[in-house]
């Protein structure tokens, strides 16, 4: 009878299952991973798979999510310790989204939806909540009026800005660069309107 994994070594199955994965991301679309591109990229059977995971889509929705959390925290502790130089937050903000270990520059809004519509609808509803809660959380924390306007604006941004990042590049990594950092003060000018607006409005 084999040996049951400590909880310890599930975890270390899996970060390793992510930072494989990763890479094949990073030199293949979405739609175009299949279960054996998975476990030739992790080296395991796919009765081995099936025990970490219930489906191919879940597990890549899993890994891109995961990238998403890893890539937000960092993110997060650029903007803080770069807060009174603007000019330093944007380029540490323009080179961590240029940064190959993210998935950014690699998927689209597109793939996750690919992802969802094969997955059980569970999760487009968690994926749905979880926009609407962060989305909430980022007005609290900036005292913005979190409006349907404003929302939609700030998502066409940061779509746009994903699309030019993982963009093929046809023009230049330079022109990509620049056209990744206009895009990144487009997106903090229109934080800086609403919370100029609310201020007016208190």
């Amino acid at each position: 009878m084999p040996r049951k994994l400590t909880s310890e070594e599930i975890e270390a199955q899996k970060n390793f299952m992510y930072e494989r994965t990763v890479k094949l991301i990073a030199r293949k679309d979405i739609d175009s991973i299949t279960l054996d591109d998975i476990l030739e990229e992790v080296q395991m059977a796919k009765g081995s798979f099936y025990k970490y995971y219930p489906s191919k889509e879940i597990f890549l929705y899993e890994v891109i999510k995961k990238n998403e959390r890893i890539f937000s925290e960092k993110m997060f502790e650029a903007a803080q310790m770069k807060q009174n130089d603007l000019e330093a937050a944007f380029e540490t903000v323009t080179e961590l989204i240029m940064d190959k270990d993210f998935l950014f520059q690699y998927t689209l809004p597109k793939d996750t939806e690919f992802l969802l519509r094969k997955m059980p609808s569970e999760y487009r509803k968690r994926e749905e909540g979880k926009s609407k809660n962060n989305f909430l959380r980022l007005c609290q924390e900036m005292n913005i009026t979190p409006t349907e306007e404003f929302f939609g604006a700030i998502s066409y941004l940061m779509e746009a800005l994903q699309v030019i990042v993982a963009s093929p590049d046809n023009f230049g990594e330079i022109g990509r660069k620049k056209a990744v950092s206009i895009m990144i003060q487009a997106i903090y000018g229109l934080f800086t309107m609403e919370i100029e607006k609310n201020g007016e409005n208190k």
